[in-house]
Order: structure tokens, then sequence, then C-alpha cells
């Protein structure tokens, strides 16, 4: 078998981290989609199954909390995330082994790469607080008083998205500047207001049942 150069590894690395961060990106708009009809007409349609429509929001939650760590753990910590990627990648180029007329300015979109995930610690701080203490492993604390994860995790919706769009602007960029131009655009635009349209479509069709009978 043919043995892979660093540089056909760093594009194996940015094309799974390119699938998490779409994944975890359109787990973030259904679960935003969720959220947005809880107070709605529309939300009495889950309660047709509310246990397993609980569970759902609650598995995405999980998922996005446990792969956003993913991305962004330290390098030192993980060979999976952001930071050890840009760590091969600053040393290919300082190899002179990436080809590009532009290496300054790939040099430069690296350190500002690193300094938007600095400005951004607290909030990943929060994530990883959020994941080791209810997540990885539920702390008897938590577990026993549910409302201090609220309390005490000062964590938020918009923190998972500005962490998203950070990861998607990133990879995004490489990804285009090592293999090809790719838009990071949601995949998932549109399917929970599909979820809705069928289940809306099934509660007439049980209606209609009822009165055949």
């Amino acid at each position: 078998m043919e043995q892979l150069s660093e540089l056909d590894r760093i594009k194996d690395h940015l094309e799974k981290l390119l699938f998490m961060i779409l994944e975890v990106d359109s787990l973030i708009e259904m679960t935003e989609d969720y959220i947005s009809i809880e107070n709605s007409e529309d939300f009495k349609l889950f309660n047709m199954l509310p246990i397993f429509f609980s569970n759902i929001y609650n598995s995405f939650v999980k998922s996005i909390c446990i792969d956003l760590c993913i991305i962004f753990d330290k390098p030192e910590k993980s060979n999976r995330g952001i930071q050890k990627l840009l760590k091969r990648i600053e040393n290919q180029l300082n190899l002179n082994f990436i080809n590009s007329k532009n290496k300054e300015k790939l040099k430069i979109a690296i350190r500002e790469n690193n300094l938007k995930i600095n400005d951004n610690e607290k909030s990943f701080k929060s994530l990883l607080d959020l994941r080791d203490k209810i997540y990885a492993h539920k702390d008897r604390r938590y577990f026993d008083n549910p409302d201090l994860i609220i309390q005490e995790i000062k964590f938020s919706m918009e923190d998972i998205k500005k962490l998203i769009e950070i990861a998607k602007s990133i990879v995004g960029f490489w990804y285009s500047e090592l293999i090809i131009e790719f838009d990071m655009s949601s995949v998932s635009k549109g399917e929970f207001d599909h979820l809705i349209q069928i289940l809306k479509q099934y509660k007439i069709d049980r209606i209609e049942e009822h009165y055949k009978q």
C-alpha cells in the first residue's frame, strides 16, 4: 500500500473536519427550529410522540456539544481538531511542502485563525464544562439538582452558533485553498418545515380514518 504524504493526510483531516462541521451545523439549525416552534400551535403535533421528540432534541444538544469540543480541542489533547490542523498546515508551509504563490497570505491566515479561536476561549471553556460535567460523566450535584446546570454553566445557543461559524470559516477557507472551492451553507435548510408538514398530514389522515370507521 502506498504511504500517504503529510499533505495528503492534511487533506484527509480537512475532509473529516468538514463532514463533522456540516453535520453539527445541520443539528444546530434543526435544534433552533425545534426551539422556535415550542410556543407555537405546531408544537402540539409533537405531543403525538412527546418522548420520542424530547429524546431527539436532547440527542441533538448532546451531539452538538461533544462534536464542537472535538472540533475546538487543544492540539496536545486531540489530533482531530482545527488547532491541530493549523499546526500541521503551518509545518508544511515552513518546510515548503505546500506549493502556493501566496505563502505569506496563508501564514497570515493561520495567525488570524488562531487569534480568532483564542478570542473565543471563554465560550469554548464553558462548552468543555458542559461536556465534562453533564455528558462525559454527570456530576452528582447536577444529577441531584439539574437546575444548577443553568445557574452555573453559562453557555447559550448564541455561543454555539458563534463557535460553529468560526469553524466553518476556518475549515472552509483551508478546504478551498488546499482541495477545491466549497460552499459551507447548511445542508438541512427546510427539512424541519418538511417534518411539520408530514406530521400535519399524518394528523389529518388519522382524523379522516377515524370518521370513516
